[in-house]
């Protein structure tokens, strides 16, 4: 199999399903929590499947509360699925080895998927190599399984092209954004209005010129309907005419055909009468 669509298995627009309710109890729990519960609630948080999104319960004060603690792993690892990648997380625990904690299976699943969410902002088709480089794995089954866990899980909608080795995403959920991406965010809106403008400017500069031609057509259109209707009706003059002419020529034949007839009957009737006159002289 060289294609593996899963586009109809979803609708047209990708919702996670009770991804806010699901954040929002984790956030009243820490709102009242403090020390090694808070720790716990973003464990727990990390690992729900219904939540992808940690800006909220990142901005709550016992969760801010952790930096400087012996708990501020934590806080940096919901930094981690809040805004970067799988990638981010082995960089930072590879440079920095005590600023992150291990994770479970669970959890670096999820933020594999959220890593895949990433790429796709940049690129449609995400080449199977990057997707490999930037999620650690190191056989092509297992990121199938990862893409396909991502798409049950209703997180992208797209297509494994195993024959040209890439990830077709169609959409994704969204992701948390941070302050200093809003600039980003407005300069990629600004140019895709802009491309949407430029699009539509186009399209009116053809319709105006489809109408043109439509215009032009027509015209000659009928300019050659009038040039039939011309040529027809001199045609049919011409017809009208040759055929008064051969009648009038019939006519004359007619005629002519009938004096000489007449001609020829006179001058038999005199020969006759010659004939019997000279007979008749004979006889006396």
């Amino acid at each position: 199999m060289n294609h593996i669509d899963f586009g109809n298995r979803f609708d047209s627009k990708i919702e996670v399903p009770e991804t806010s309710r699901g954040l929002s109890q984790f956030v009243n729990s820490a709102e009242s929590s403090d020390g090694q519960m808070v720790v716990d609630i973003i464990k727990q948080a990390l690992e729900a499947q219904s939540v992808y999104v940690f800006s909220e319960l990142l901005n709550v004060t016992s969760v801010q509360g952790l930096s400087g603690t012996s708990n501020e792993e934590y806080l940096n690892l919901l930094k981690i699925f809040a805004y970067g990648t799988y990638s981010d997380y082995v960089k930072q625990r590879r440079d920095k080895p005590n600023s992150l904690p291990e994770m479970t299976q669970v959890m670096s699943c999820k933020l594999r998927q959220l890593s895949i969410i990433t790429l796709a902002r940049s690129r449609r088709n995400i080449p199977y190599k990057l997707l490999l480089e930037e999620l650690g794995v190191n056989t092509i089954r297992e990121l199938e399984d990862i893409i396909i866990d991502a798409i049950y899980a209703n997180v992208i909608k797209g297509t494994m092209d195993q024959k040209n080795s890439q990830l077709e995403i169609d959409q994704t959920i969204g992701r948390d954004v941070r302050e200093q991406d809003f600039q980003i965010i407005t300069n990629v809106l600004n140019e895709w209005s802009r491309n949407c403008d430029n699009i539509l400017s186009n399209i009116e500069h053809q319709m105006s010129s489809a109408n043109q031609v439509k215009e032009e057509t027509i015209k000659n259109f009928e300019l050659i309907e009038n040039k039939v209707a011309s040529i027809r009706k001199t045609l049919k003059f011409s017809v009208d005419n040759e055929d008064t002419i051969i009648t009038d020529v019939n006519n004359v034949y007619a005629r002519d055909n009938s004096d000489v007839k007449f001609t020829k009957r006179n001058a038999t009737s005199k020969v006759q009468k010659n004939t019997s006159s000279k007979a008749w002289r004979k006889n006396e």
